[in-house]
């Protein structure tokens, strides 16, 4: 009852999400009031072009020196109150623009240009960690021996995704169905688990003897003199088992913390036992192994240099691509293929799922086992890793005596994992490709470039199949209505590219009689908001993918998109600023994947918290 009580608590009050202040930062001139009314007429008239962190999209952001107006708050309030928006320039009247430049000076400019060089601005948040579905599963699995296949988070409530991720913290709360749903695994592991062989001691002599060191495991730190009296006494009245229950409903167990301790600096040093469990869920979702846990009782993971060497030892388990392979399959948004519904009967859920293995096993392939383990054969590799039934299904030369998995060699139509399955049936209509979902697919998840929402009074219409025209003739129409061209400007030229490949994944070279165009162009593939804008064209699938490959701007989103999914949070400004600093060799070229993802142990805002 106790721990039910507490969990309640958890319910109501840390699991909340933390209200997002936007009067953190005053200017002379500005008030509470003001920049709180900035912040909403933003939201309502800005974002969508600018970002609703101020990154910018088709418009030009506001988090760094490129804003030359920003830097001036009349200048700016001029500059809003004469063009803005462009839809409608001058509906943003003076008080309006006033308003506006207050808040975007205020949470955007002064924040980030303050100077990525100031590690107040990149320390990270302090946050009590709700551990995942699959973090869970893997915990109980690493504590507990268990039936093969037991998996107690099936039937839990799947997260809510922030921008594509299921690992963001600040979205995951505890709710009545979460706690039920504690309870009954927590009854289901305890009742089904070897406990001679999971406790390791015998606890039918001495009950008390998991508390030395089995429970300590499970709170992934020594336990508290509070705590060992509590459970002591939790044997003794209710047995092992009930004891064992009430550990895995614990918040101890159940959130992982990241509250560090307040240091002379000002900031929040996260502790030895702290770091042990970041760098295990970071590499392998899964609870600190013994060497983790050695090293943070005597103190030896304060020092960043043998943080650093325990993720190069942690990334080089078996179980860290079991993570890498997640990431992948979030960072493309690739979960939805198993939910299509694709009239195909060739295109079963058996090949779906054999298209989503081989993202990700290509994907781990590249980061661990390739020769370069370069980001750019990601794109441009001339072939993937598939089984023998996916191979026919492409229509691809499937080696001999390679097993049922094999690397394949393309046949000069796909390049990378663009030429995936995965992604062109997850970037498709059940019925048609879509050069807007494929365009859209490289801008978003590739680039990290937000496009704005269409207008709400547009009437969105997605072409009809016509067995006259080809795709491209039917999405003509977005390059020529005004009201669509802003936009689709940026995306369709994109998408074209892929259209040699139906909704299906196969390759195509005739659509309805007629030759496939899988020509397009990349209108300002770094930066949307470029003035005069820059356009590279292109022929085919692999000539779009060596031109991302070979992006400044899709480096940093991997980088950004693999700081979000490890770090658990949405991106703010200062989290970009904390991702290019970390991952500035990577960008360069000048280290691998794997090397990256280390790298951002290093990083000030891995131990420091504010």
């Amino acid at each position: 009852m106790r721990l039910l009580l507490l969990l309640l608590f958890f319910i109501g009050n840390c699991a909340k999400k933390p209200h997002q202040d936007h009067r953190s930062r005053i200017e002379p001139g500005g008030d509470r009031m003001s920049i709180d009314q900035g912040a909403t007429l933003y939201a309502r008239q800005c974002a969508n072009c600018h970002g609703s962190e101020g990154g910018g999209g088709i418009g030009p952001k506001f988090t760094d020196a490129s804003c030359t107006s920003c830097s001036d708050e009349n200048l700016l309030i001029d500059v809003i109150a004469r063009t803005m928006p462009p839809s409608n320039p001058q509906s943003c009247d003076k008080n309006c623009a006033t308003l506006v430049a207050r808040y975007l000076r205020a949470e955007f400019f002064l924040k980030t240009t303050a100077s990525c060089e100031d590690e107040s601005i990149v320390a990270g948040k302090r946050a009590i960690r709700l551990l995942t579905n699959r973090e869970y599963d893997h915990t109980v699995r690493a504590l507990f021996v268990l039936p093969e296949g037991m998996s107690p988070a099936s039937s839990f409530l799947k997260e809510t995704k922030v921008e594509g991720f299921s690992t963001n913290h600040q979205e995951a709360v505890a709710s009545t169905r979460r706690v039920e749903d504690w309870l009954s695994a927590a009854q289901a592991v305890v009742a089904q688990a070897n406990l001679e062989s999971s406790l390791a001691c015998d606890f039918n002599k001495d009950p008390h003897c998991m508390l030395k060191g089995f429970a300590a495991k499970v709170f992934r730190r020594p336990m508290t003199e509070a705590e060992l009296q509590y459970y002591g006494t939790l044997i003794d009245s209710g047995g092992v088992k009930t004891a064992l229950t009430a550990m895995l409903i614990d918040p101890a167990f159940l959130y992982r913390s990241e509250m560090g301790v307040l240091k002379d600096d000002g900031y929040y040093h996260l502790t030895p036992f702290e770091i042990a469990s970041a760098l295990s869920y970071m590499f392998l979702e899964t609870t600190p192994d013994d060497m983790l846990l050695k090293l943070a009782a005597d103190g030896s993971l304060a020092d960043k240099t043998v943080i650093r060497a325990q993720a190069q030892r942690l990334i080089q388990m078996p179980e860290a691509k079991r993570m890498t392979a997640q990431f992948a399959v979030e960072w493309l948004d690739l979960g939805k293929i198993m939910e299509s519904s694709v009239p195909n009967p060739e295109l079963s859920a058996a090949m779906r799922l054999n298209m989503l293995n081989e993202t990700k096993a290509m994907f781990n392939y590249i980061t661990f086992d390739a020769k370069t383990r370069n980001f750019a054969d990601l794109f441009t590799a001339p072939f993937t890793y598939l089984s023998s039934d996916l191979a026919r299904y492409y229509g691809l030369s499937f080696p001999m005596n390679a097993g049922d998995f094999a690397i394949t060699p393309y046949d000069g139509q796909r390049s990378g994992i663009l030429g995936h399955g995965s992604i062109l049936v997850a970037t498709s209509h059940p019925d048609q490709s879509s050069p807007i979902l494929r365009g859209l697919f490289v801008r978003d998840r590739l680039l990290c470039q937000k496009l704005p929402s269409p207008p709400a009074d547009l009437n969105i219409i997605i072409p009809k199949v016509d067995p006259t025209l080809s795709t491209r003739e039917r999405f003509a129409q977005h390059t020529t209505v005004a009201a669509c061209q802003n936009c689709h400007q940026y995306i369709d030229g994109i998408g074209f590219g892929f259209e040699n490949f139906d909704h299906t994944g196969r390759y195509r070279s005739m659509e309805n009689g007629k030759a496939i165009d899988s020509s397009g162009r990349i209108t300002n593939l770094e930066n949307l908001s470029l003035k005069p804008q820059k356009h590279l064209d292109f022929s085919s699938l692999p000539e779009l993918a060596r031109i991302i490959a070979s992006s400044q701007s899709a480096k940093e989103c991997f980088a950004f998109q693999f700081y979000r999914y490890s770090r658990g949070v949405s991106g703010q400004a200062q989290d970009r600023c904390a991702s290019r600093k970390a991952s500035q060799a990577f960008v360069l070229g000048q280290t691998s994947i794997a090397d990256m993802m280390v790298e951002l142990t290093q990083a000030p805002g891995f131990i420091l918290k504010k």
